[in-house]
């Protein structure tokens, strides 16, 4: 004779089970959805991931912030604003990650969080609820998600399971396209090494550097990586006759000095343009002010490009040198001058 519990006890039972199992079988979904929607080819995998979130833990928004050199920049969102404008970043939100870049951030109940109720873009935004992953490369934090809910929300186990899954598959993909930059780059490099070796024309006669025509080239091959990265780099400017011995010394002492990556070009009429790749204004001082000991107290003017300030034709850093070079050639000491964006970027 079987056992049979009384009815009140299934009931109950029956009761308890059901949240749990609801959950399983929602997660299970979601990732099947995952696999079959978003492959790993398909340009719009953040957004679908994101839409996927979205749609499994029921928020009333999602974006994803991408992480380069410290700067936080906005890159996906969903539902799209009215005013076609990223939602706002919430600072202590993503300070909380990036110092905790391996948990997960979970904000039930704002308003009776003692930690976070009295946040002032919380209460603007009308945020009740939250939730945040960091998306790591290699170590380190590429990329936070956010998940935002105007309502308190009770997270469930498999939600948070869920959430972590997406972001380690947003991660693979980050690294990825950065693999692929990376190979991109590498190649508009090698095109422009052919590109020395097979034309002649991109060197100056006379003193065997790259020229205008050079500078060209290395612009649109580097400067949008450097917007991408967030890269800062100095720029300077000179007068020297190399025709002369004397001058063609000097010359070979600071191309023996400049790095690798340093693009030093001949631009004519005795003059020199010099730019310092990821090198911000407090190392290019220093680097500036030996060259200038070089050059003998030549008149020598700087600045700074600066990604989503300049153009990528270095047409403002050019206005930029000419007033820095004129000032510094006025002076009786030629000092070196800077002229800086109107920003006040110090560096």
């Amino acid at each position: 004779m079987s056992f049979q519990a009384p009815k009140h006890i299934k009931q109950r039972y029956v009761r308890r089970l059901e949240p749990g199992a609801a959950a399983l079988e929602n997660l299970v979904e979601a990732i099947q959805t995952l696999l079959r929607v978003a492959s790993m080819d398909d340009p719009l995998f953040l957004a679908h991931g994101l839409a996927l979130l979205m749609k499994h833990m029921r928020a009333d928004q999602a974006y994803f912030v991408t992480v380069q050199g410290g700067v936080l920049m906005t890159q996906w969102w969903l539902p799209e604003r009215p005013d076609r404008q990223a939602p706002p970043q919430i600072p202590t939100l993503c300070e909380w990650l990036l110092e905790n870049p391996h948990r997960i951030l979970v904000l039930r109940n704002v308003p009776r969080d003692r930690r976070w109720h009295e946040d002032p873009d919380l209460k603007a935004e009308g945020i009740r609820a939250v939730a945040g992953v960091a998306l790591h490369e290699n170590g380190n934090v590429r990329g936070l998600v956010f998940l935002q809910f105007r309502k308190p929300h009770d997270f469930a186990r498999a939600e948070l399971a869920l959430l972590a899954t997406v972001a380690n598959s947003l991660s693979r993909i980050l690294e990825i396209e950065n693999l692929k930059t990376a190979l991109s780059d590498l190649e508009d490099f090698l095109a422009i090494t052919k590109a020395v070796v097979e034309d002649s024309s991109i060197q100056d006669p006379v003193t065997g550097l790259p020229n205008m025509r050079y500078l060209e080239i290395w612009l649109q091959a580097n400067l949008a990586a450097a917007t991408r990265e967030h890269e800062v780099m100095t720029v300077a400017e000179w007068d020297l006759d190399a025709e002369n011995p004397e001058g063609q010394k000097r010359l070979k002492e600071i191309t023996d000095r400049i790095r690798a990556g340093d693009l030093l070009v001949a631009m004519g009429h005795n003059h020199y343009l010099l730019v310092l790749p990821k090198m911000p204004k407090g190392l290019g001082q220093i680097f500036l002010l030996r060259l200038g000991q070089k050059l003998g107290g030549t008149a020598m003017g700087a600045t700074l490009w600066i990604p989503e300030v300049d153009d990528l034709g270095l047409d403002s850093v050019r206005r930029r040198l000419k007033q820095a070079w004129q000032e510094s050639h006025d002076h009786p000491a030629h000092e070196l001058v800077w002229k800086l964006p109107a920003s006040g970027y110090e560096g």
